[in-house]
C-alpha cells in the first residue's frame, strides 16, 4: 500500500492522548475550536459546508512552516488549520468523531507526538443576518 507526505497513522492505535486534539465514539454535535487568540468557538455539524486539506504554500518560503494547511467552511465561520498529520483530522471531522482541536502549547513543541500536530488555528466569524 502507498502512502503519501499528508497522510498519518491513527493516534488510537498508540493508545495516547493527543494534545491538538479530542475525539469521541459517537457523533458529535459541534465542533470545538481553540484559536491562536485563545478564543473558543463552537461550529455545529449542521452548519458544515465543506473542508480542503492542502499543503502549505508558505514551506515553499520557510522550511521551519508547517507542511499542511486544512481549512473548514462553514456557514457561520472558517477555520484555517496549519500543522502535519491533518489527514488523520479531516478523516475524524468526516465521520463526525472530531470534537475538540487546539493549537499544541508551546511547552509541548519540543516533544515528539505521533498522530496530528497542529500548529496554528485561525477562525474569522461571518455576520450572520
Amino acid at each position: 500500500m502507498k502512502t503519501t507526505d499528508m497522510e498519518s497513522p491513527p493516534t488510537e492505535a498508540s493508545g495516547q492522548r493527543n494534545p491538538c486534539h479530542d475525539t469521541m465514539n459517537k457523533h458529535s454535535f459541534a465542533l470545538g475550536v481553540t484559536a491562536d487568540d485563545g478564543h473558543d468557538y463552537f461550529f455545529g455539524a449542521i452548519q458544515f459546508i465543506e473542508a480542503e486539506l492542502t499543503t502549505n504554500a508558505v514551506v515553499e518560503n520557510s522550511e521551519s512552516a508547517p507542511p499542511e494547511r486544512l481549512y473548514l467552511r462553514y456557514a457561520t465561520g472558517e477555520a484555517v488549520i496549519l500543522g502535519r498529520g491533518l489527514r488523520r483530522l479531516a478523516q475524524l471531522l468526516q465521520r463526525g468523531e472530531l470534537e475538540n482541536i487546539r493549537p499544541l502549547d508551546r511547552r509541548y513543541a519540543g516533544l515528539r507526538h505521533t498522530g496530528p500536530i497542529i500548529s496554528s488555528i485561525v477562525v474569522t466569524r461571518k455576520e450572520v443576518v
